[in-house]
């Protein structure tokens, strides 16, 4: 019958097991050729969101890159980037590259890097609306590989 006591204290070490953080892929940066400076993530199922300025020609031009894993794009379509509570809104073409001719276009992808850089939120999400695919994306280091709201690694391309 003493014995019985001890049989709580068995599951007592599981309890103060500290429990396992999800591991995120975290925004990188990159120089590419011709002077392209790139920051991107990557979220757990295998898709890219990418911000790029390539400053070694003339126009320097900025890039938004949306690399879907799953359920591609079409010839031409309209995505949405969530952040907080403001939605940007683009019009892609079938590799994900968002279209930045028109004025308001590039001055809505400048809003949107702004916005990435200096957000407290944990994620953003893109959205697809066609398809009705929704993904998150982490803002771990975004900030790092952005850089200060205002000041962004856009600040080189023409805008």
């Amino acid at each position: 019958m003493q014995r019985f006591w001890m049989i709580p204290l068995i599951g007592l070490p599981l309890c103060f097991a500290p429990a396992q953080a999800k591991v995120e892929f975290r925004w990188f940066t990159a120089g590419g050729m011709q002077g392209t400076v790139v920051a991107g993530v990557q979220n757990e199922g295998g898709s890219y969101f990418r911000i790029m300025c390539v400053t070694g020609t003339a126009p320097q031009k900025p890039v938004l890159q949306y690399d879907p894993k799953r359920g591609g794009l079409a010839k031409s379509e309209a995505i949405q980037v969530i952040v907080g509570e403001e939605a940007f809104h683009f019009q892609v073409d079938a590799q994900g590259l968002a279209e930045l001719d028109a004025r308001g276009n590039r001055t809505e992808f400048a809003r949107l890097t702004n916005k990435l850089a200096g957000s407290r939120e944990a994620a953003f999400m893109v959205e697809v609306p066609r398809t009705n695919v929704s993904e998150r994306f982490t803002l771990k280091d975004g900030r790092k590989a952005l850089g200060p709201p205002g000041k962004t690694l856009i600040e080189g391309c023409d805008l």
